[in-house]
C-alpha cells in the first residue's frame, strides 16, 4: 500500500471544507429550515452542505474526485450569492443593511472562491491528488 503524503494547505482546505458543511447544516436545524426543503433553493443548499463535508472527508484521503467536487461546490456558492444580488434576496452582512450590502456578500464569496481556485489548480497541489 502506497501512503500519500498531504500537504498542510491541503489538510486545512479539508477541514475548511468539512466545517463549511457543518456550520450550514447547522444552520438548517437551528434556524429549522428543514420545514421549507420544498423550496429547491433550500434542498440545493442542503445538498451543498452535505457535500461539503463528503469532499472534506475524501480530500484528507487526496481523492481528485474530492478536489473537483469541493472546487465545484464553491464555484455553487459564488453562484447562490450572485442569484441573489439578481433577484434581491435579502441578505446582509449588517443586519438592517440588506439593499447595501448584497454585492458586498458576493464579493464575499467570490473572494474564497478564487483563493480554492489557485490554490487546487497549482501544480504541485494537483501532483498531489494524480499520484
Amino acid at each position: 500500500m502506497v501512503v500519500k503524503k498531504r500537504s498542510l494547505g491541503v489538510t486545512v482546505f479539508g477541514a475548511l471544507s468539512m466545517f463549511l458543511g457543518g456550520s450550514m447544516l447547522w444552520g438548517f436545524v437551528s434556524e429549522f429550515m428543514i420545514l421549507y426543503l420544498l423550496d429547491a433553493f433550500v434542498v440545493m443548499r442542503a445538498l451543498a452542505a452535505i457535500g461539503f463535508i463528503i469532499s472534506g472527508l475524501f480530500i484528507f484521503q487526496l481523492h481528485n474526485w474530492a478536489r473537483l467536487l469541493f472546487l465545484f461546490l464553491m464555484g455553487l456558492n459564488v453562484y447562490t450569492a450572485l442569484h441573489g444580488v439578481y433577484f434581491g434576496t435579502p441578505v446582509a452582512v449588517i443586519p438592517g443593511k440588506e439593499g447595501l450590502y448584497v454585492p458586498m456578500f458576493f464579493l464575499i464569496a467570490l473572494l474564497p472562491f478564487c483563493i480554492t481556485l489557485y490554490f487546487f489548480t497549482r501544480p504541485s497541489v494537483r501532483a498531489q491528488f494524480l499520484r
